[in-house]
């Protein structure tokens, strides 16, 4: 190789000094059409593919005790490789004679171990704004936000049509308009579980505390003892109103609430007229 390049010098100062005159020499690179294997590179004098440095085509060209692997590179006899264990998700190779663990995609090495790319605290996911990012065991998923609609990649827009259209609900709960589910009420309950501790859910799905408001309570006899928000109240039959505890008779005819036709008399009875 150093015999090669000597006798390269002389003949371009020859070029140069030819017949003791100086000559102005033009050189263009030789590599300019030319294209290398990956474990070479070409030399810009002659246009030639040369091993690069631990590269190598068979073992003759590396140093004793070196073999050349799969990948061109001259490596010890013994593989560094042997004997080293990678994780699931990462496989040994050989750099400089050196193994390291080359990890899957959506992992990174962390000593000989492949450890998750969490890219949702990273930020490096491609999700959209308006949408939210799971991280998953080597990548992550995206899923728009309640009250938009899309990929939660590519579109999430906003949903504008009232989804609780056509929903009938129970009378303790509510249709939320952005997902079209009967949710509770404030202070209703289908179990115990939906109400505070040492509060119950009676029979009117209502949060009560465990001793019931309506125990000891007497209403008169045309009311019923019922608990709002956790207070008893009486609630009257019709033609009569609450009073405290008591349901007294409504008088539809001196409030002038009866319907008696022009000409006729109208008549205050317990409960009616």
């Amino acid at each position: 190789m150093r015999n090669y390049l000597f006798i390269t010098l002389l003949f371009y100062m020859f070029l140069f000094y030819s017949c003791g005159e100086e000559k102005n020499i033009t050189i263009t690179n030789q590599c300019e059409n030319v294209v290398c294997d990956s474990w070479k590179s070409c030399n810009s004098l002659n246009g030639l593919c040369e091993l690069k440095s631990s590269r190598c085509d068979s073992e003759t060209d590396c140093l004793e005790n070196f073999i050349c692997d799969e990948n061109h590179n001259c490596i010890n006899s013994i593989n560094p490789c042997e004997g080293v264990t990678c994780s699931n998700h990462g496989s040994c190779s050989i750099v400089n004679n050196i193994a390291i663990c080359s990890c899957e995609n959506g992992y990174v090495i962390d000593g000989l171990n492949c450890v998750d790319i969490n890219e949702c605290s990273l930020n490096t996911d491609n999700c959209h704004e308006n949408a939210d990012c799971t991280n998953q065991d080597g990548s992550f998923s995206c899923e728009c936000k309640t009250g938009f609609s899309g990929d939660g990649v590519n579109s999430c827009e906003e949903i504008t049509i009232d989804l609780c259209e056509n929903v009938v609900c129970d009378s303790w709960k509510n249709c939320n308009s952005l997902n079209g589910l009967c949710e509770l009420k404030s202070n209703c309950c289908d179990s115990e579980t939906d109400c505070l501790e040492e509060q119950t859910c009676d029979e009117n799905h209502n949060c009560i505390n465990s001793v019931n408001p309506c125990e000891g309570v007497t209403c008169s006899n045309n009311g019923s003892c019922s608990i709002v928000n956790n207070i008893a109240i009486c609630s009257c039959e019709n033609g009569y109103v609450a009073d405290g505890l008591n349901c007294v008779d409504i008088n539809e005819c001196s409030l002038n609430t009866d319907n008696c036709q022009s000409g006729f008399n109208c008549v205050n009875s317990e409960g009616s007229f």
